[in-house]
């Protein structure tokens, strides 16, 4: 009899934890539940949760930059390099430019003839939007051409394209013997578009 009264008690105690012990679980699944959605809803009121497309790592490293292949190029950059007889290594580089909806901007290098530049939209799919064929900077062979770029904002960009050569003072210095200035702007559907003032005019022949 005494010890059916003490299993009795034993069985009563052990109920009675395990009771408190499912109280227990469900307050924190409770709590660990509200914490995730107030963390949720604090970061769409702050905007930090970003699109995939607005993300600057996930912008940085797409497949349209860095060295590209023959079939990358022909995904990414069509027709681009069709009529262009010598291609070694064709490279390209995401510029700090932004013209919104998701478009990137950046250059297209064909290190083959020197520096051969083209500038290239890709929409937020990567399809190529438009194209703009900047120029060759070449080494100095009696004459050399230089590109300097500049980014002014977020849709504009400059390039100073300055050819140097030869100039008759007696002396044989080397000077600029033309200059123009490129003033392009990206719009928001990410057309390029090309405004070139010429500074001074190559001599004639």
């Amino acid at each position: 009899m005494k010890n059916s009264i003490i299993n009795i008690i034993i069985l009563s105690l052990m109920a009675i934890s395990c009771t408190s012990n499912k109280k227990a679980d469900k307050k924190t699944d409770s709590i660990t539940v509200d914490t995730a959605k107030v963390n949720e809803d604090n970061a769409r009121a702050t905007d930090v949760l970003l699109k995939p497309d607005t993300t600057k790592i996930s912008r940085n490293d797409l497949p349209i930059y860095g060295e590209l292949t023959k079939e990358s190029l022909a995904k990414y950059y069509p027709n681009i390099t069709d009529t262009i007889k010598r291609l070694f290594k064709l490279t390209a580089k995401k510029l700090d430019l932004n013209p919104g909806n998701g478009i990137s901007a950046g250059m297209l290098y064909n290190s083959a003839v020197s520096a051969q530049m083209f500038l290239c939209t890709h929409d937020k799919k990567l399809n190529l939007i438009d194209k703009l064929y900047i120029g060759t900077a070449t080494d100095f062979d009696v004459t050399s051409h230089t590109i300097a770029m500049k980014i002014i904002n977020k849709t504009e960009i400059t390039f100073d394209q300055v050819d140097w050569g030869y100039v008759e003072n007696g002396e044989e210095d080397i000077d600029t013997i033309g200059h123009q200035k490129w003033d392009i702007h990206i719009d928001k559907n990410g057309f390029i578009k090309n405004k070139i003032t010429v500074y001074k005019k190559l001599p004639s022949k």
